[in-house]
């Protein structure tokens, strides 16, 4: 009988919690926004052409390490300004589209970023890139959009913003590797 009732109890904490998650999510604004800074130790024009063409994107993009086939298809502008692409992948990758809707060379890009699977969301990934004196770059990026209620119950328990910076950082690690590899390989060619 009191195996029962702690069961019972437990399973009526658990109802509550659970409506008080919904509630508090169904108060949370109808838009996200997620966003960081990293520096880089690469000029700023480097890092905004490795932005800017979503060619080069397959060489640091955790996405297309993760999934080495994934299908990726360029369309519009070669980069900047009306540069688009879509990815076809597996299960976890999904697919979806890329297009850059506005860009300020070596400054600032904004991306519309469309997921149609495993998820429908539509988002906006912006990029600034800031020179520094030491002839680095630092690096701010922004994602956000609308948010569902699915996006509102994983900001109450805190992990929509822990899962948008972990993916960022896996690609903004795969960048640094990629600004950083012709600077190596210069270095290690020169007698």
């Amino acid at each position: 009988m009191t195996t029962t009732l702690v069961a019972l109890g437990l399973f009526g904490v658990l109802v509550a919690a659970a409506i008080a998650v919904l509630l508090m999510a169904l108060l949370r604004s109808r838009k996200f926004r997620v966003e960081g800074a990293v520096p880089l130790d690469a000029p700023a024009d480097r890092v905004y052409a490795e932005l800017e063409d979503f060619g080069r994107w397959r060489t640091w993009s955790a996405w297309a390490a993760r999934d080495p086939a994934m299908a990726l298809r360029l369309t519009g502008a070669r980069a900047g300004m009306g540069a688009a692409c879509t990815w076809a992948g597996d299960r976890i990758t999904g697919s979806g589209g890329m297009e850059v809707v506005h860009a300020v060379p070596r400054q600032r890009l904004i991306i519309r970023v469309i997921y149609r699977s495993p998820r429908e969301l539509e988002a906006i990934l912006e990029f600034e890139v800031r020179a520094q004196p030491d002839g680095g770059t630092l690096l701010a990026w922004a994602f956000h959009g609308p948010a569902s209620l699915r996006l509102r119950i994983l900001d109450v328990v805190r992990l929509l913003g822990r899962q948008v910076r972990a993916e960022m950082s896996h690609n903004l690690a795969g960048l640094r590797g990629a600004l950083e590899q012709p600077a190596a390989a210069a270095t290690q060619s020169t007698p």
